[in-house]
Order: C-alpha cells, then structure tokens, then sequence
C-alpha cells in the first residue's frame, strides 16, 4: 500500500466519520421530539381517577367559582391541568366540602 492509497482511505474515513456524526445529531434531534411528544401525550390523557369542574365544586359549596379558583390558587383544592382548564380532583372536592 502506497502513501496515495493511505491518504486517500485517510479521506474516505474522515468523510465516513463526518456523515456518522450528522447521523448522530439527526437521532438526538428525533429523540428530543420522541420525548417531547411522549411528555405531551402524557399531560392530556384522562385521569384515572374521578375529577368536577371548578363550577360544580363552587355550586356544591354554595360559593363564587372565583372563590373556588382563588382556594385552588392557595393549595386548597388539588387539581389537574386538561389544557388550558383546570379540574379538581373529586377526592380533592370532597375535603373541601367536608373540611375535618
């Protein structure tokens, strides 16, 4: 094997090596989104368990759904995020309405 013939598979390697590397950013990029997507999926499915609206807790409790919402905001009723919407966790609701 001659210094032309080294050189030249030198170059092959090297250009090997480059595309191998733009390889690995193009599957970091699409594990990103995987992830992304997954975490999204994750947030908007259903809860398992049972949740009310912030006006029915507030009809139940004989209160302004405003009232609701700012004892929502003071960590008084638990709730979960479908969207841009809130729901309280019927468990949640029921040590409200029936505080101990």
């Amino acid at each position: 094997m001659n210094i032309e013939q080294i050189e030249k598979e030198l170059q092959e390697i090297k250009l090997a090596t480059m595309q191998m590397q733009k390889i690995a950013e193009e599957v970091n990029k699409l594990t990103q989104q995987v992830s992304t997507i997954k975490d999204t999926i994750e947030k908007t499915q259903m809860p398992t368990t049972p949740t009310l609206t912030i006006k029915d807790v507030a009809r139940m409790a004989g209160l302004h759904p405003y009232t609701v919402k700012k004892d929502i905001n003071n960590g008084l009723l638990k709730v979960v995020h479908r969207g841009d919407r809130k729901r309280v966790l019927a468990e949640s609701a029921a040590e409200y309405l029936n505080p101990k």
